[in-house]
């Protein structure tokens, strides 16, 4: 807060609570045979690495979620806003459609303050759609093409997701955010 010279300062401390974290653990199976170690012996190389990218593949697929979470499993963050923080989330200016304006609005609601080092995420499919504005009459939200992909869209990098919702018809579709995932 502010105050007049030599004027005693308020308590102006925040107030502190408690976080709540649920950890939850992920398990992989593959059973085999030591005969099996014995002859292959790449195998538990192999299962390793195969069991990481199962891992990789089911967890964007949570995180990515936007339906409630099974028992035992994390919620996703698109769940996570749709839930929590519904003041966040911005309506597609026209009921149904995804159009440039709607990618304009969603980049004018980031608050100045989580700019620097925000990303954009969403499926293959939307990041198509948006390619598709500058042939139809609309500017290039992509500022230049390096190794034959935009690099930046209005500014941002932006990461894929195929669990993210890519429909744009009726319902409730949420196919493209645009944050600080960091913090």
């Amino acid at each position: 807060g502010y105050g007049a010279e030599a004027e005693e300062a308020t308590d102006n401390s925040p107030t502190l609570g408690t976080r709540t974290i649920t950890c939850h653990r992920g398990r992989g199976l593959v059973p085999f045979s030591m005969e099996a170690d014995q002859d292959w012996g790449a195998m538990q190389t192999e299962m390793i690495r195969l069991l990481n990218v199962a891992k990789d593949d089911k967890d964007e697929a949570v995180f990515s979620a936007a339906t409630a979470p099974a028992a035992n499993t994390p919620g996703g963050l698109i769940y996570d806003l749709i839930t929590n923080y519904t003041s966040q989330i911005v309506a597609s200016a026209s009921s149904n459609t995804f159009a440039e304006p709607d990618l304009h609005a969603l980049n004018d609601a980031l608050p100045d303050r989580f700019e620097e080092g925000a990303a954009w995420l969403a499926a293959k499919e939307t990041y198509s759609k948006t390619r598709q504005f500058a042939s139809s009459g609309g500017g290039d939200p992509w500022e230049y093409l390096a190794n034959g992909l935009p690099s930046l869209l209005l500014g941002y990098s932006h990461y894929k997701s195929p669990s993210i919702d890519s429909t744009f018809g009726s319902g409730e579709n949420y196919i493209l955010l645009l944050g600080r995932y960091n913090e």
